[in-house]
Protein backbone atom coordinates (compact mmCIF):
# COMPACT_ATOMS: atom_id res chain seq x y z
CA UNK A 1 0.00 0.00 0.00
CA UNK A 2 1.28 3.33 -1.18
CA UNK A 3 1.43 5.89 1.85
CA UNK A 4 -0.55 8.58 -0.75
CA UNK A 5 -3.35 6.69 -1.00
CA UNK A 6 -3.80 5.70 2.89
CA UNK A 7 -7.61 4.66 3.38
CA UNK A 8 -9.73 7.49 4.75
CA UNK A 9 -9.85 6.07 8.21
CA UNK A 10 -6.46 5.90 8.25
CA UNK A 11 -6.01 9.53 6.95
CA UNK A 12 -8.42 10.71 10.10
CA UNK A 13 -6.00 9.00 12.48
CA UNK A 14 -2.72 10.01 11.02
CA UNK A 15 -4.76 13.92 11.10
CA UNK A 16 -5.76 13.38 14.70
CA UNK A 17 -2.08 12.45 15.44
CA UNK A 18 -0.53 15.69 13.58
CA UNK A 19 -3.76 18.04 16.03
CA UNK A 20 -2.16 16.61 19.14
CA UNK A 21 1.12 17.94 18.12
CA UNK A 22 4.85 16.66 19.10
CA UNK A 23 3.96 13.59 21.34
CA UNK A 24 0.14 12.00 22.51
CA UNK A 25 -0.92 8.95 23.90
CA UNK A 26 -3.35 6.43 21.89
CA UNK A 27 -5.70 8.12 24.70
CA UNK A 28 -5.14 11.19 23.34
CA UNK A 29 -5.05 10.57 19.51
CA UNK A 30 -8.62 8.38 20.14
CA UNK A 31 -10.14 11.66 21.06
CA UNK A 32 -8.61 13.75 18.67
CA UNK A 33 -9.91 11.13 16.00
CA UNK A 34 -13.17 11.37 17.68
CA UNK A 35 -13.56 14.91 17.50
CA UNK A 36 -12.83 14.73 13.64
CA UNK A 37 -15.25 12.57 13.16
CA UNK A 38 -17.61 14.25 15.44
CA UNK A 39 -17.29 17.85 13.37
CA UNK A 40 -18.26 16.26 10.23
CA UNK A 41 -20.80 13.76 11.13
CA UNK A 42 -18.95 10.18 10.83
CA UNK A 43 -19.43 7.28 12.79
CA UNK A 44 -15.62 6.85 14.88
CA UNK A 45 -14.44 3.51 14.48
CA UNK A 46 -13.59 1.47 17.73
CA UNK A 47 -10.63 2.24 20.01
CA UNK A 48 -8.90 -0.85 18.59
CA UNK A 49 -8.94 -0.21 15.40
CA UNK A 50 -7.74 3.11 16.12
CA UNK A 51 -4.99 1.05 17.57
CA UNK A 52 -4.61 -0.87 14.76
CA UNK A 53 -4.25 1.79 12.37
CA UNK A 54 -1.65 3.79 14.60
CA UNK A 55 0.67 0.46 14.54
CA UNK A 56 -0.23 0.18 10.90
CA UNK A 57 1.08 3.79 10.28
CA UNK A 58 4.11 3.32 12.57
CA UNK A 59 5.25 0.12 9.95
CA UNK A 60 4.11 2.67 6.81
CA UNK A 61 7.52 4.78 8.95
CA UNK A 62 5.28 7.74 9.17
CA UNK A 63 4.78 8.02 13.16
CA UNK A 64 6.48 6.28 15.88
CA UNK A 65 4.74 5.10 18.48
CA UNK A 66 7.20 3.84 21.69
CA UNK A 67 5.11 1.47 24.41
CA UNK A 68 5.88 2.41 28.07
CA UNK A 69 4.58 0.67 30.90
CA UNK A 70 2.42 2.73 33.14
CA UNK A 71 1.99 0.23 36.48
CA UNK A 72 -1.41 -1.07 37.69
CA UNK A 73 -2.41 1.34 35.11
CA UNK A 74 -1.56 -0.83 32.67
CA UNK A 75 0.48 0.07 29.14
CA UNK A 76 0.47 2.91 26.16
CA UNK A 77 2.05 4.07 23.22
CA UNK A 78 3.79 7.30 23.09
CA UNK A 79 3.02 8.76 19.27
CA UNK A 80 4.59 11.23 17.55
CA UNK A 81 4.96 11.84 13.10
CA UNK A 82 7.76 10.89 12.01
CA UNK A 83 7.84 12.60 8.46
CA UNK A 84 8.22 16.54 7.86
CA UNK A 85 4.51 17.77 7.94
CA UNK A 86 4.99 19.29 4.36
CA UNK A 87 5.28 15.44 3.30
CA UNK A 88 2.34 14.45 5.49
CA UNK A 89 0.15 17.12 3.84
CA UNK A 90 0.93 15.71 0.47
CA UNK A 91 -0.73 12.56 2.16
CA UNK A 92 -3.83 14.12 3.72
CA UNK A 93 -4.45 15.85 0.30
CA UNK A 94 -7.58 14.52 -0.39
CA UNK A 95 -9.32 15.30 2.65
CA UNK A 96 -11.15 17.92 3.49
CA UNK A 97 -10.67 18.50 7.40
CA UNK A 98 -9.81 21.93 8.64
Amino acid sequence: MSTTTLPYPQKLVLQAILNEGKEATTDDVYIAYRKICEMNSLKPLTKIRISNFISELEILGLINAREIYKGRYGHTRIISPNVPRDKIDVILNNLDIS
